[in-house]
């Protein structure tokens, strides 16, 4: 029983640290690209499998830019990456819907992004 234990205890010790050693690095890369190397993050459970999840906002020129990252299976894999004046997530009968408003530059006009953008987990 008790090697049972370290073998369990070992094994999820294993997994944490190697999902907070990719978050350093995603972040790390974040900060290289931000303006003043400063980003906004925001955990949050998207496809309510009671994992977290992380979205990232942070200034990359006008407008600014966001990166989504679900974690699937103990990875986190990026969803969008994307310019956007802003965003919100709405929770509408227990589901989770993001919406964008995006923008593009060198003269092209914004686009909005309404409806759901379905973060569904898969597997790839």
């Amino acid at each position: 029983m008790r090697k049972l234990f370290i073998v369990l205890f070992l094994f999820f010790y294993i997994q944490s640290q190697a999902q907070t050693d990719q978050l350093q690095k995603i972040e790390n890369d974040i900060k290289a690209n931000a303006m003043e190397h400063k980003f906004d993050k925001q955990i949050i459970d998207l496809n309510n499998d009671q994992i977290d999840d992380y979205i990232y906002l942070y200034q990359c020129g006008e407008p600014k830019c966001i990166k989504v990252y679900l974690n699937i299976n103990g990875i986190l894999k990026e969803q969008i990456a994307e310019q956007c004046w802003s965003y919100r997530v709405f929770n509408i009968n227990n589901r989770k819907i993001l919406t964008l408003i995006l923008g593009h530059c060198c003269g092209k006009a914004p686009m909005y992004r309404s409806g759901p953008l379905n973060l569904i987990q898969t597997e790839r």
